[in-house]
């Protein structure tokens, strides 16, 4: 073996080495952030011996590494669905860890989420001429149609989910003009086709994100007339010529000095 050879292949062998400890430092944290906010006390109380095994010193020798970050991934999908399942059930054994690839796979439930009906239920209730969403990448409906990837279903998912979460949030805003304009939105964006190119999908969803944010705010949407707009300008200095020109921007204000944007 050349000595170019050899450098690649140690360069090569730190890399990966480089990467299973960041996976290993993600994993850690996100378990300690996910751990308090378990609802089940047995599966809270199951994690800190699974926590204890993972990161005992054994796990840190070299061979073992990706074995112990397969299974930190696999604990912390479990905690981000709030349910310990398949081999989490139990405590750990005393002995090796069996190789995750020989544990049968536990098909879980639906979700929620995957259970409702709302969109479907609407899209069925439209008329045969109901007037779709026109693509905004082409002009024609055909190049739009044709125009897909493998991402389809799961930007269907990603709103079906967004969905999901919207509703609950709208029913709670105060203002009843802002629960008729979510519910308009609402209904503006389940009537883009399933046929529909990836990008207007895309397109879509973000729209959707936007919506749940200002949902879940609580605040009146695409209105200036509420009670914190009324405040300011009552608190403002009359002119004693002219007038001030009050310019309404939604959104919060980003922190420059800050690491990171809020």
């Amino acid at each position: 073996m050349s000595a170019s050879t050899e450098n690649d292949t140690h360069i090569m062998i730190k890399s990966k080495s480089n990467a299973l400890a960041t996976e290993f430092q993600y994993y850690g944290a996100a378990i300690r952030n996910l751990a308090p906010a378990m609802s089940n006390f047995d599966d809270k109380a199951r994690i800190l011996p699974w926590a204890d095994k993972l990161f005992g010193a054994e796990y840190h020798v070299e061979v073992l590494r990706d074995k112990r970050n397969r299974y930190l991934a696999s604990l912390t999908i479990n905690m981000v669905n709030d349910e310990l399942g398949g081999t989490f059930v139990d405590d750990p054994p005393s002995g090796p860890l069996k190789d995750l690839c020989s544990i049968p796979i536990t098909k879980a439930p639906p979700a929620e989420w995957e259970l409702d009906t709302t969109w479907s239920e609407y899209v069925a209730s439209l008329p045969e001429d109901y007037e779709e969403i026109p693509c905004s990448f082409h002009d024609e409906n055909s190049f739009c149609e044709a125009d897909s990837f493998e991402m389809d279903e799961q930007l269907d998912n990603e709103f079906w989910f967004l969905l999901y979460q919207i509703r609950p949030y709208a029913a709670l805003i105060p203002s009843p003009n802002a629960r008729t304009i979510v519910t308009a939105w609402i209904q503006t964006l389940c009537r883009l086709s399933s046929n529909k190119c990836s990008k207007m999908k895309g397109l879509r969803n973000d729209y959707a994100y936007a919506l749940y944010g200002q949902a879940a705010m609580k605040h009146p949407l695409t209105s200036p007339f509420c009670q914190e707009a009324d405040s300011f300008i009552q608190a403002q200095p009359e002119p004693e010529e002219g007038a001030f020109c009050y310019i309404a921007v939604t959104g919060d204000f980003i922190n420059t000095n800050a690491t990171q944007p809020h």
